[in-house]
């Protein structure tokens, strides 16, 4: 009998915990439901689904350039239309879309096709100017500024990749970096360019139209792609202040003119251009641009610059190869003195020019 009650007690027990047992995790689970909940609720989630309204305010200002090459080989680009007179209407793309050419059309986005004609070009930074009569041209692009634009910022580029078959395709990404600098072979030789990073595609093709911000305002011009078989998502464009300067100038049919020190460089790291040129440099230097060849009475030789002289500074700031010391050297303008700093015969010197010649 004994046993029995020891049973029933035990039983009772057992109950009691389970009931309390489950009261308590429902009361757990009910407690995180309202806490998710309440949480949930608090937050402010807005997110723009469509760039649509963005994308029409540029849209047909957005134009395909198809290029006629000697050999008559048919290459294609972009470009946008930025200005408007009563006879004209002015078109920005890149130097290497239309350089070269035999004959260049323009195409709208209605699809109509005129002839165009160069008003300027620039190979350094990439840009030119071409035209085509305004046969009724409603739509310019509105000019905006990419030194306002953040990295992180939505973005998205317009332009023709591959040709026309796809002619006006959209493509968004983000900014994924500013005052980026690449170094761009030109007929010249290398040089830098300094451009805004972005991971929208670009693609061959789509060289020479806009890159626009989410308010459809021109932040750049599209002009590369680094195209790697290990790199993907990097797409760059020239900043739209630094076309603007040059379009300025092009559109008036001026030659972008820039301070000539009457000096030709190699970069330290171009090892057989300095052979050839019986320049073997201390191997203690590894950064910098080397004097292969100076022009009498040049304001570098007026200076007292002479040719195997390593030059390793300009205005304060570290020069790491020719490319490098153009770029520096092209942001000064007729008037500006610049201070430069040199290695000869294993002595550090500096001296300063005052930029009287352009070229």
């Amino acid at each position: 009998m004994r046993s029995k009650v020891v049973s029933i007690t035990t039983l009772i027990l057992i109950v009691v915990i389970s009931v309390a047992s489950t009261l308590l995790i429902q009361n757990i689970f009910f407690n995180r439901k309202q806490i998710i909940k309440e949480t949930v609720k608090n937050i402010n989630i807005n997110e723009t689904t469509t760039i649509s309204s963005a994308v029409n305010k540029v849209y047909d200002s957005v134009v395909y350039i198809e290029k006629t090459s000697s050999n008559g080989v048919k290459n294609s680009g972009s470009g946008f239309i930025y200005k408007t007179d009563k006879s004209y209407a002015y078109i920005i793309t890149n130097n290497h879309v239309i350089q070269d050419n035999v004959g260049l059309k323009v195409i709208n986005s209605q699809g109509k096709s005129y002839n165009a004609v160069i008003v300027g070009t620039d190979e350094y930074s990439d840009l030119a100017v071409i035209k085509i009569v305004n046969d009724g041209v409603q739509s310019v692009v509105e000019i905006g500024s990419s030194s306002a634009s953040l990295v992180g910022d939505t973005v998205f580029a317009i332009g023709s990749p591959i040709g026309f078959e796809y002619m006006n395709s959209i493509t968004k990404g983000t900014i994924s970096g500013k005052n980026r600098t690449i170094a761009i072979t030109r007929s010249t030789g290398k040089e830098l360019l300094e451009v805004i990073q972005v991971d929208a595609a670009i693609n061959p093709g789509n060289s020479g139209g806009p890159l626009c911000d989410l308010n459809g305002t021109v932040i750049g011009v599209t002009s590369l792609k680094l195209i790697e078989t290990e790199v993907e998502g990097m797409g760059f464009a020239i900043p739209i202040e630094t076309a603007m300067l040059i379009v300025d100038e092009l559109e008036k049919g001026n030659k972008i003119i820039r301070p000539y020190l009457g000096i030709t460089l190699a970069s330290i790291s171009d090892t057989w251009q300095l052979y050839t040129n019986d320049i073997f440099v201390d191997k203690n230097i590894n950064k910098g641009a080397v004097i292969t060849k100076i022009e009498k009475n040049s304001l570098a030789a007026k200076a007292g610059l002479i040719r195997k002289d390593v030059i390793i500074g300009i205005d304060g700031k570290e020069v790491d190869s020719a490319a490098h010391f153009n770029y520096l050297l092209y942001k000064h303008k007729k008037g500006d003195k610049i201070k430069l700093k040199y290695i000869r015969n294993g002595s550090i010197k500096e001296v300063e020019i005052l930029i009287s010649v352009m070229k």
